[in-house]
């Protein structure tokens, strides 16, 4: 992944975070595996919950008391 983000002139942050960590761990002998990472799919996992926290936000106050009650909660797919 590195070379090819070096190829293409990219960089991301999340790639050198994990890559930092998975060497430090190593060089400190707390593990020896290689770890597989997806390092930009999860994002796309929570622009739905952000957008809803946004939306509930604008909709209910800004004055960060906008707790639901247990019953009124809904699971969103």
């Amino acid at each position: 992944m590195r070379e090819l983000f070096a190829s293409r002139g990219s960089y991301n942050v999340f790639h050198d975070v994990y890559h930092e960590l998975v060497h430090a761990l190593a060089s400190y002998g707390v593990s020896a595996n290689l770890y597989c990472v997806d390092i930009d799919a999860f994002l796309y996992g929570r622009l739905g919950g952000e957008a809803v926290e946004i939306e509930d936000h604008l909709t209910r106050g800004r004055n960060m008391d906008t707790r639901t009650p247990a019953s009124r909660c809904r699971y969103r797919a």
